[in-house]
Protein backbone atom coordinates (compact mmCIF):
# COMPACT_ATOMS: atom_id res chain seq x y z
CA UNK A 1 0.00 0.00 0.00
CA UNK A 2 1.55 3.09 -0.94
CA UNK A 3 0.95 5.84 1.76
CA UNK A 4 0.24 9.26 0.85
CA UNK A 5 0.61 11.02 4.20
CA UNK A 6 4.21 11.91 5.13
CA UNK A 7 4.59 12.41 8.49
CA UNK A 8 6.85 15.14 10.14
CA UNK A 9 8.90 14.37 13.37
CA UNK A 10 6.88 17.31 15.03
CA UNK A 11 4.03 15.40 13.64
CA UNK A 12 5.01 12.00 14.70
CA UNK A 13 5.99 13.47 18.32
CA UNK A 14 2.20 14.64 18.54
CA UNK A 15 0.99 11.36 18.08
CA UNK A 16 3.13 9.16 19.89
CA UNK A 17 0.38 9.09 22.93
CA UNK A 18 -2.21 7.71 20.39
CA UNK A 19 -0.12 5.66 18.79
CA UNK A 20 1.25 4.00 22.03
CA UNK A 21 -2.66 3.94 23.40
CA UNK A 22 -3.52 2.28 19.92
CA UNK A 23 -6.00 5.25 18.94
CA UNK A 24 -4.64 5.93 15.67
CA UNK A 25 -6.04 5.05 12.56
CA UNK A 26 -4.84 2.83 10.31
CA UNK A 27 -3.30 5.19 7.45
CA UNK A 28 -2.15 7.47 10.01
CA UNK A 29 -0.25 4.60 12.16
CA UNK A 30 1.16 3.30 8.76
CA UNK A 31 2.48 6.86 8.54
CA UNK A 32 3.66 6.66 11.77
CA UNK A 33 5.33 3.18 11.31
CA UNK A 34 6.78 4.39 7.79
CA UNK A 35 8.48 7.62 9.90
CA UNK A 36 10.00 5.55 12.36
CA UNK A 37 11.38 2.97 10.16
CA UNK A 38 12.89 5.92 7.68
CA UNK A 39 13.85 8.50 10.71
CA UNK A 40 16.49 6.94 13.18
CA UNK A 41 16.14 9.88 15.66
CA UNK A 42 12.06 9.34 16.08
CA UNK A 43 12.73 5.69 16.18
CA UNK A 44 14.71 6.31 18.87
CA UNK A 45 12.19 8.44 20.29
CA UNK A 46 9.63 6.00 20.09
CA UNK A 47 11.77 3.43 21.66
CA UNK A 48 12.47 5.94 24.87
CA UNK A 49 8.82 6.87 25.09
CA UNK A 50 7.54 3.38 25.13
CA UNK A 51 10.78 2.15 27.53
CA UNK A 52 10.15 5.22 30.01
CA UNK A 53 6.10 4.52 29.90
CA UNK A 54 7.05 0.52 31.11
CA UNK A 55 9.10 1.89 33.89
CA UNK A 56 7.17 4.01 35.40
CA UNK A 57 4.01 2.08 35.31
CA UNK A 58 6.11 -0.33 37.46
CA UNK A 59 6.43 2.26 39.84
CA UNK A 60 4.02 2.53 43.23
CA UNK A 61 1.29 4.47 43.21
CA UNK A 62 1.95 7.97 44.86
CA UNK A 63 -1.01 7.94 47.22
CA UNK A 64 -2.89 11.46 45.81
CA UNK A 65 -6.67 11.99 46.69
CA UNK A 66 -8.71 10.50 43.87
CA UNK A 67 -9.71 14.23 42.53
CA UNK A 68 -6.23 15.54 42.52
CA UNK A 69 -4.44 12.63 40.72
CA UNK A 70 -7.38 12.59 38.30
CA UNK A 71 -6.52 16.49 37.82
CA UNK A 72 -2.97 15.66 37.38
CA UNK A 73 -3.38 13.60 34.86
CA UNK A 74 -5.78 15.71 32.67
CA UNK A 75 -2.90 17.98 32.97
CA UNK A 76 -0.28 15.78 31.78
CA UNK A 77 -2.45 14.51 29.17
CA UNK A 78 -3.26 18.07 27.31
CA UNK A 79 0.34 19.59 27.87
CA UNK A 80 2.62 16.28 26.88
CA UNK A 81 -0.23 14.33 25.01
CA UNK A 82 0.24 11.22 27.22
CA UNK A 83 -2.36 8.89 28.34
CA UNK A 84 -3.80 8.66 31.16
CA UNK A 85 -3.21 5.11 31.93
Amino acid sequence: MNINVNLTCDELRELIGDHHDGELDGQKQESFELHIKQCKDCGYYVESYTHTVKVVKKLPKCGLPPTTEAKLRAALKQHFGIGAG
